[in-house]
């Protein structure tokens, strides 16, 4: 057989193979962007190459340019090239094939003249020699015929495939063909002028000329892709910055602009850069691609959106909430347990030994342990960290950052700012972001760090050691710090690291199997079986075999108010019986189910075991501020004699598109970093956001996510219903809104849509205003002056909303949530409490002192202002080693919800610092229903929305104790909570349990803060007083089982009479500027 016919059958077996590929979906993985050597091709498939068309020129050598349309897989282009360059390229690639010929003594060599032997006898196609000068008319299209030859001659050899003169004159890069970067942009070789970092000059021309004698010019290969273009090396295609797509992208080309005829400058909210293209003609020809392709491709990103947003809305995503860290942390492991190409995380502080997965009976779910797990996996992980200012700040980001790097290779960790190098001193990098393989983002309040993991009890103590529950009743088991016994086994894995394992971690308990088990700590009463857990066993199909499904309608003839009596723990006979009736099988299927609520009751009360909080997570912020962070398995205060600090928050994810925006903003923050500290470092790659193309309108929900459990049920039967997830959601329209600036994100202007579209939710508000903040200072003042301290116009906004529903007689309520003190180390009325004053005499300032305050202004205006506005905030007590103590639960969520209808969930403060853009980062996600259910509003039937509505009452629910009252009460109370705005709710339920509450703390104990302290030089009288707690036990606990929930109101006259709240400073305090805490 010649070699014709060998090379005829081998294209014929090619086009079969490519076929069946091309069904197969053939694809380069996005991770291929971290390693340029990769395969540039889809593998086996073929490069179709056609001449489609040619123009005739004035340019005398080569007055043709063929038009040459080139497929690869999914990928469509074309290139356009003269004879020349078809010259050029046969002469490079006969050079190419005469050195693989030469029989040289090295490895290289003979596998090419193996690969040659392989191949057999190469027969050159015919290549004109002709100047197409002439060239007659009829010529043409024989030299057509024969560049389409010659060119798929060289595209089906692998020897001459991967050649760089042969991939520049197709315009290919190693990520070309990367799909989900896209679709195959233009790529041309180009020149790049050192230190390309130009802002605009009014001497643009001069300087351009100079530059142009003067200056080095550097050949760049330039990518265009769907959502950004970037630049490589044209050796190594190793990428050297990439330039994302915004409102300010813009190309244009010429010496007026450039100063230089054959210039190109690409401009947009980062940067200007100057580019210098073969020709004028050809720099004018990219000038025009790059603005049209930007405007088709990209205009979710370069037009200007709502809020001043970087990204446009998004329709029918899927977004879901998180109350309190024990459900956000969890769904956080399992969707990093998902990753299969990157994961992104940013916090203010993030702490790589924080267990995500509570009680946890090993190291499998220790963020760091998780971490490796996937790095070793081949998950690119990137982690950039707020680097503080050490003399203020006790976060240690350093030593997070060299024990996640030293982990493993595919981990890099990026520090920001660098005060030492010119960064602010005073603003910090506030978002707390996860985001995985660019499709699911967490967004929200709640870093991944000490202190943070809470659930609804908000528990004060965690001394472990205590008395547990089996599936025996009588059977008490007492254990320290693991439990022993059936259900746990104890730790045998060695640290990460070689150092010894400290005695805390030694006695960490390994992880419960069922996460859904997590949120059980304080169950309801072990004999009792609830609505809930026969709900939860109907929808445990594990638990059945095929016969028992067709049973399972025999789980209503169980009793809810039935025993369960011990002898049924004892359920082996029943389960092996071999019945033929269906009463048999009714029987045995009654048996599982008893077995399953026994089981899952004993691992509920098994919590109560272990310890949930592990070393520096036992915290509280006001009694001592973290220390030692490189030991994080000692506690730092002691746990006999100190409450924890609870932890209140709120979180989301978003899946989709939306996720996709929040991974842009993340990629923004770590390019920005990467050039300004670590241009040449390759252990820092350049980050590049993937195509909206990957991205169906509404992805597939995770199954993590799917597993949850409707919380807005009218019947509440028993805390596990309280696992603070909402079931997936589809909301119509999705914003994302952030506060940044040249600082931290390198852009020229300054973002402040957090801000405006907090104010426009405002003033849209119809019936009620729902806030949870870490603080509130803002401005009311109607006209403000430069001089004005505190420049946000939230309170402005409320104001005014406020005063319009009272001029119009409508009812219109505001919840306004924050905590009892500022979470600083500290005691009121001394120097130690400055941070503490500080920031208490901006949020009052805000609410009620001073003749501006959002109060005072109302109350000049309403006289029964009680019926609009409110301003709670929440504690706790319990016993520790048989004391009564209390503690405030401490509210760091940043949310806002309007109407049931709307919700803004973030990382955003209501303070300057997280609201004017040029301080503080943050991120917000902004979220308008489109799917709603029926509830009420002020008694009339309303329309409220899946996701914001459920969140509302879930977090009403949790502060009114709805789960820990009698099953009546609860009912009752679940239905009052559908309703926000009417009179019962607000004044008898809300309101009422909220006053009730207080009066209690106030009668047994010495709270701070309270409405009886009015100056600091009364704190020393008011803590000297007999309170119940220590001098009538007995009647402090019957009062405090009165308690409901956790909500009391914020007292509004502590320290009103003060006149110098802000000036006891300490003499660090003396050198911090007011913007810091404002």
């Amino acid at each position: 057989m010649d070699s014709k016919r060998k090379k005829s059958l081998k294209h014929q077996s090619s086009i079969s193979l490519t076929t069946s590929l091309k069904q197969r979906n053939v694809r380069i993985p996005y991770t291929k962007i971290f390693d340029p050597d990769h395969n540039i091709f889809l593998d086996d498939l073929p490069i179709e190459a056609k001449i489609i068309n040619y123009e005739e020129t004035k340019f005398l050598l080569s007055p043709y340019i063929y038009h040459i349309e080139l497929n690869h897989g999914n990928f469509n282009w074309i290139i356009k090239r003269r004879f020349h360059q078809f010259r050029q390229l046969h002469n490079q690639i006969w050079l190419h094939y005469t050195k693989l010929i030469i029989p040289l003594p090295t490895q290289h060599s003979r596998q090419n003249r193996k690969l040659l032997e392989e191949i057999g006898e190469i027969e050159w196609p015919k290549f004109p020699v002709l100047p197409e000068t002439f060239l007659i008319a009829e010529g043409i299209s024989k030299r057509i015929k024969i560049l389409e030859d010659y060119l798929r001659f060289l595209l089906d050899l692998v020897i001459f495939r991967r050649h760089p003169a042969l991939l520049n004159f197709l315009a290919i890069s190693p990520y070309s063909f990367i799909e989900e970067l896209g679709l195959k942009g233009e790529e041309v070789l180009v020149k790049k002028r050192a230190g390309g970092f130009r802002s605009a000059s009014c001497c643009v021309r001069i300087e351009n000329f100079f530059t142009d004698l003067t200056g080095h010019w550097r050949k760049r290969w330039l990518v265009v892709k769907d959502t950004c273009l970037f630049y490589l090396y044209p050796e190594d295609h190793k990428i050297r910055y990439v330039m994302l797509f915004d409102p300010e992208f813009y190309a244009d080309s010429g010496i007026k602009v450039t100063g230089i005829a054959n210039g190109l400058r690409i401009r947009n909210l980062s940067r200007q850069l100057i580019l210098k293209c073969q020709n004028e003609k050809r720099a004018k020809e990219l000038a025009e691609y790059l603005n049209e392709y930007s405007k088709k491709n990209a205009k979710d990103f370069v037009h200007r959106n709502r809020f001043g947003s970087f990204v446009p809305p998004r329709k029918s995503q899927f977004c879901q909430w998180f109350v309190d860290g024990c459900a956000y942390f969890e769904a956080v492991s399992q969707a990093i347990e998902t990753a299969q190409q990157e994961i992104y995380i940013t916090d203010w502080w993030l702490s790589p030994e924080i267990y995500l997965q509570r009680p946890s009976l090993g190291l499998d779910y220790r963020l760091d342990r998780l971490l490796l797990k996937k790095a070793q996996n081949g998950v690119k992980i990137f982690i950039l960290l707020y680097k503080e200012m050490e003399i203020g700040i006790s976060i240690n980001s350093i030593y997070t950052k060299r024990t996640l790097m030293r982990m493993h290779q595919n981990i890099s960790v990026l520090r920001h700012p660098d005060a030492v190098r010119g960064g602010p001193l005073l603003w910090s990098h506030h978002e707390k972001l996860v985001v995985i393989d660019q499709k699911i983002a967490f967004v929200g309040g709640i870093d991944l760090c000490f202190g943070r993991w809470d659930n609804y009890e908000h528990r004060l103590t965690d001394l472990g050691g205590i008395f547990f529950q089996t599936a025996h009743k009588n059977d008490l088991i007492h254990s320290s710090i693991r439990p022993t016994g059936l259900l746990y086994r104890s730790v045998s894995q060695p640290m990460l690291d070689d150092s010894v394992q400290s005695e805390a971690e030694k006695n960490t308990p390994r992880h419960i199997t069922k996460p859904s088990m997590l949120l059980q700590i304080g169950g309801d009463s072990f004999e009792t079986r609830s609505v809930a857990d026969l709900e939860d066993v109907k929808n445990n199909n594990s638990l059945f075999d095929e016969d028992d499904k067709e049973n399972l309608d025999t789980i209503d003839e169980i009793d809810c108010g039935e025993k369960i009596d011990e002898s049924v723990t004892n359920t082996t006979a029943t389960n092996t019986l071999t019945n033929n009736t269906a009463s048999n099988k009714s029987s045995n299927l009654r048996g599982k189910i008893r077995k399953h609520l026994l089981d899952k009751r004993a691992r509920a009360l098994a919590v109560r075991a272990a310890k949930l909080w592990i070393g520096k997570d036992y915290t509280n912020f006001i009694v001592k501020d973290f220390t030692q962070l490189d030991l994080p398995f000692q506690d730092s205060v002691d746990r006999n004699n100190t409450p924890r600090m609870p932890w209140h928050d709120v979180s989301c994810v978003v899946v989709g598109q939306a996720a996709s925006d929040v991974a842009r903003h993340f990629i923004q923050r770590w390019n920005h970093t990467k050039f300004s500290k670590a241009k040449f470092k390759q252990r820092y790659p350049w980050l590049i956001p993937k195509s909206l193309r990957c991205f169906a309108a509404t992805d597939e929900l995770p199954s993590y996510l799917t597993r949850a459990h409707k919380v807005d049920c009218q019947i509440v039967c028993c805390p596990y219903l309280f696992k603070m997830f909402v079931s997936g959601l589809i909301v119509h329209f999705f914003r994302k809104v952030r506060s940044v600036g040249p600082w931290s994100i390198g852009i020229r202007d300054t973002e402040a849509s957090i801000v405006d579209a907090y104010i426009e939710a405002i003033n849209q508000a119809e019936h009620y205003i729902y806030i949870e903040n870490q603080f509130f200072i803002s401005q009311t003042k109607t006209h403000l002056s430069s001089n004005d301290g505190v420049k946000n116009r939230i309170a402005e906004a409320l104001y005014r909303r406020i005063l319009r529903a009272f001029r119009n007689r409508k009812t219109f309520r505001v919840y306004v949530l924050i905590p009892l003190l500022p979470a600083f180390e500290g005691e009121v009325g001394t120097t130690s409490g400055a941070a503490i004053q500080q920031i208490t005499h901006y949020n009052y300032s805000t609410i009620i002192k001073g003749y501006d305050s959002l109060m005072s202004k109302l109350k000049l205006e309403i006289e029964d202002l009680d019926q609009y506005i409110g301003f709670y905030s929440l504690r706790n007590f319990d016993k520790l080693n048989e004391r009564l103590i209390t503690e405030l639960v401490y509210i760091h969520s940043k949310i806002m919800i309007v109407d049931d209808r709307i919700s803004l969930i973030g990382s955003a403060n209501i303070n300057d610092r997280s609201m004017l853009g040029n301080r503080d980062s943050e991120v917000v996600i902004f979220v308008e229903d489109q799917e709603y259910e029926f509830y009420y509003m002020d008694q009339k039937p309303y329309k409220s929305g899946k996701f914001s509505g459920s969140l509302r009452r879930m977090l009403m629910r949790e502060h009114l104790g709805i789960y820990k009252v009698n099953k009546k009460e609860m009912l009752r109370m679940s239905d009052e909570v559908n309703d926000p705005i009417s009179e019962h709710f607000w004044s008898e339920i809300w309101n009422k349990i909220a006053q009730k509450n207080t009066e209690i703390y106030e009668t047994v104990f010495p709270v701070i803060p309270s409405d009886q302290i009015k100056r600091l030089d009364e704190i020393g009288a008011y803590m000297e007083q007999k309170k119940l707690y220590k001098h009538n036990i007995e009647k402090a606990e019957e009062l405090l089982s009165e308690i409901k929930g956790h909500l009391v109101k914020l007292p509004l006259q502590f320290l009103i009479d003060e006149p110098n709240l802000n000036s006891n400073y300490s003499a660090q305090d003396h050198f911090i500027p007011q913007i810091v805490w404002t």
